[in-house]
């Protein structure tokens, strides 16, 4: 398990607070309709954000795994890096659709951290990048996973637009 000192849950709100204005402003400046056009890495820009706010949709579900106990065991926290956590809808949605979206995402989080306590983010899950305590996970998908893996590929698409 990682030797860094866990976040506080203030700190986890702030960071979900960042990762929902990241994406809260550049669909600020987007304008409809949103391009299919890929980047260098195959995405478009509503994959992009179809993964953005579906990462943040699964922040809780992820952290289910590590509430829900599993004895003495350490349980499987099943994440999926690369997926775009596409839905059909996504087709024809707006940038009013994917604000919408994003808002009840945040929201969701916002009253699921409201949930927790300090104890809660020493629990430890086995991740695909080994075992990490919940308030780890949460730290990385909140303010590593949307800034560190998409900030500049989300920049690039609002050069472009």
């Amino acid at each position: 398990m990682s030797e860094r000192p866990l976040p506080t849950i203030e700190g986890l709100k702030s960071a979900c607070d960042a990762n929902y204005a990241l994406v809260k402003n550049a669909l600020d400046r987007l304008e409809d309709p949103l391009s299919d056009e890929k980047d260098e890495g195959g995405w478009s820009v509503k994959q992009l954000l179809s993964h953005l706010i579906g990462a943040m949709y699964r922040v809780p579900i992820h952290a289910s795994f590590y509430l829900a106990g599993n004895g003495d065991a350490v349980p499987d926290i099943p994440i999926e890096p690369h997926n775009d956590y596409w839905i059909n809808e996504w087709n024809n949605a707006t940038t009013a659709n994917y604000r919408a979206a994003l808002d009840l995402a945040y929201q969701g989080n916002v009253a699921f951290l409201a949930t927790l306590d300090a104890a809660d983010l020493t629990r430890p899950g086995n991740t695909i990048f080994g075992e990490w305590p919940l308030g780890m996970m949460l730290q990385i998908s909140y303010a590593g996973h949307p800034l560190n893996f998409h900030g500049e590929q989300l920049e690039a698409f609002l050069a472009a637009d």
